[in-house]
């Protein structure tokens, strides 16, 4: 059977191709896509994933991946994590520095609500936020400064800090 992945970013296609490898000489037919399905969505990183036959000898695999969105520092041990909040792996290397380091305990299910309060334009100059006694955010901006948020009005304060910014 000839195999297709598609719309693979982060994911290599030979972890997705194990998991056809004991099938290899069979039948189109004979291949136990729900058991093989089950499987892969072991995965964490595939948020969606759809096998479809073409019933002659072709297999097309479609996978929605998770997007990572920030990494979480837990007493330097760096956990990335995904759109959806899904922990999806440990880091032992330094890739990502584009994310946000998010520290402070539930900083991981408050990042989303935290980065809706800016545009994305902003969003790119965070270089790491700290959620403080689980009321209220310091972040430390990629040009050093610190800009420690109050618990409401976000937007306002941030206002106020691109007016003085902008002098």
């Amino acid at each position: 059977a000839n195999i297709e992945v598609s719309n693979l970013s982060y994911i290599n296609e030979e972890e997705i191709l194990q998991y056809l490898k004991p099938y290899e000489d069979q039948s189109i037919f004979l291949i136990p896509l729900k058991k093989i399905s089950l499987e892969i969505r072991k995965n964490k990183w595939i948020k969606e994933l759809q096998i479809k036959s073409n019933y002659k000898n072709t297999l097309n695999i479609s996978i929605i991946e998770e997007t990572p969105f920030g990494i979480y520092d837990n007493d330097n041990k760096k956990i990335l994590f995904s759109e959806n909040l899904v922990i999806l792996e440990i880091l032992d290397n330094n890739e990502y520095l584009d994310l946000i380091t998010f520290y402070g305990n539930n900083s991981i299910n408050n990042s989303k609500k935290l980065l809706l309060n800016f545009d994305k334009n902003f969003v790119n100059k965070i270089k790491s936020a700290t959620f403080i006694e689980n009321r209220r955010w310091n972040l430390i901006l990629r040009n050093a400064i610190l800009l420690k948020l109050p618990e409401e009005n976000i937007k306002s304060a941030l206002n106020y800090y691109n007016k003085i910014y902008a002098n």
